[in-house]
């Protein structure tokens, strides 16, 4: 009950900062999405660590994904989600299972295919100031949802200095739990054709495909 106080009082207390998009923060990010968005496509190795504050517990997963404007492919923790823009499939190696949905386009949430342009849309933001993160001197930026409906609070955005391209982030759940993203490995402009971006049912025999479209 006393954490959960704790994070009511610094949603509150965030409020008025937050209240416009601070210039400073606009002019980085503005850079970022300059150079992300002048790459055909993108591909990194990333480690996802997950801290339950309530729980005390935590855990790390590796994974990789490449991005093509819309489409995406990503591999994480014997899981392949692979998504041509319109539809998207969960490949669940260990029990030969495929399930099929349509792509959810919510502002403001975060999904394989946003997370490097992410605060684009459905954000304030502030900056912070200079903090290291992963070995490299970073632009502290944090974000907080214009939509109070989103499972977390805030986001602090850690943006590489010298490339300008997001090193990680750390998304702070409402639900007690602390999400920190971190590019491991960074690629662009990788030649990948659209195929890539169809899973292939035929390529896995006797595999239960699960329609939710």
């Amino acid at each position: 009950m006393k954490k959960i106080l704790l994070m009511a009082i610094c949603m509150i207390a965030s409020v008025g900062v937050y209240a416009q998009k601070d210039a400073k923060a606009m002019a980085i990010l503005e850079k970022a999405s300059a150079n992300y968005n002048s790459y055909s496509t993108i591909k990194a190795d990333f480690t996802i660590t997950i801290e339950n504050l309530v729980d005390e517990t935590k855990s790390s997963q590796t994974g990789s994904i490449i991005t093509k404007k819309s489409k995406y492919v990503l591999n994480m923790d014997g899981q392949q989600i692979i998504s041509n823009g319109n539809d998207v499939w969960t490949y669940m190696e260990d029990i030969n299972e495929v399930q099929i949905d349509v792509v959810s386009d919510d502002e403001g949430s975060i999904s394989p295919v946003n997370f490097f342009t992410m605060y684009e849309k459905g954000y304030k933001y502030v900056y912070i100031g200079e903090a290291t993160h992963n070995s490299k001197a970073c632009h502290q930026i944090d974000l907080v949802p214009e939509d109070d409906e989103q499972t977390f609070f805030k986001i602090n955005l850690f943006v590489d200095i010298s490339t300008n391209l997001i090193s990680g982030a750390k998304i702070l759940d409402k639900g007690g739990s602390h999400f920190y993203y971190t590019i491991n490995k960074f690629k662009s402009n990788v030649p990948t054709e659209d195929s890539a971006f169809e899973f292939d049912v035929n390529k896995h025999s006797d595999i239960e495909v699960i329609d939710l479209r």
